[in-house]
């Protein structure tokens, strides 16, 4: 029989290591569900004939130029933008953090789901495109405020912005809407080389740009503090 002392010892570790689980589970719900509806919200966006979101830009024309699925292009750019973090970072880029390839093979799933989902659904009016595209921006921006929340590892799309603002010293949003911007020329310049002409880049990639990284920037504190209260009670309880 144990002792007092050490039945409360482990009767302590056992709270903890139970508290320990519910904490790791709930995070990653959260996590896959922030992921889930950032899916959502890009399919919104390619259904909105407005032109693709930015953080599916570069994908959707590397897609149009290879004959390569959609799923397939998000896991090559999501490969590359943690090759740019590690260049970025250099030393403080944590090994770990390479676990980053496999949440983008989730999330390349979760747009093919997403995709059979929503099917062609589309508002044919210029104003139902507009509506279509704005709850894609919504979705988005709330999908990644979610998972960043979680406060597991980084998609690598948001992984690269993180690392900018941490290497820089700036806000997240900030940081976001620039790589935004920038993914949108960089896939703009690559449907005019390899296509000709500008696929899947029209004026709702750039409103969407302009608005996500706003729009998150809104956000981020109230929904952070919920998920961290969240998660700070599921870490005391057993």
């Amino acid at each position: 029989m144990l002792p007092p002392s050490l039945k409360c010892a482990d009767r302590v570790m056992k709270q903890l290591t139970v508290s320990g689980l519910r904490r790791c589970v709930l995070q990653l719900i959260v996590y896959a569900l922030g992921l889930f509806v950032m899916a959502v919200g890009v399919s919104f966006s390619v259904n909105s004939n407005l032109g693709v979101s930015p953080l599916n830009s570069i994908p959707y024309v590397l897609s149009q130029i290879t004959g390569l699925a959609l799923s397939l292009c998000v896991v090559i750019v999501c490969a590359a933008f943690i090759l740019f973090q590690i260049i970025l970072l250099g030393r403080r880029f944590r090994p770990v953090q390479l676990t980053q390839m496999l949440f983008s093979f989730l999330f390349g799933y979760f747009i093919d789901l997403a995709n059979w989902l929503t099917g062609g659904f589309n508002i044919p009016t210029y104003a139902g495109k507009l509506l279509m595209l704005a709850i894609s921006v919504v979705l988005i921006a709330f999908g990644v405020t979610l998972y960043v929340g979680a406060k597991l590892i980084p998609m690598p799309l948001e992984g690269f912005p993180l690392a900018l603002a941490q290497r820089f010293e700036q806000p997240f949003p900030k940081m976001k809407n620039l790589v935004d911007c920038t993914m949108v020329a960089c896939a703009a310049l690559m449907s005019l080389l390899f296509l000709h002409k500008f696929v899947g880049v029209r004026e709702g990639t750039i409103i969407a740009a302009l608005a996500t990284g706003r729009l998150m920037g809104l956000i981020r504190e109230p929904l952070s503090k919920k998920l961290n209260r969240l998660l700070q009670r599921e870490g005391l309880e057993s």
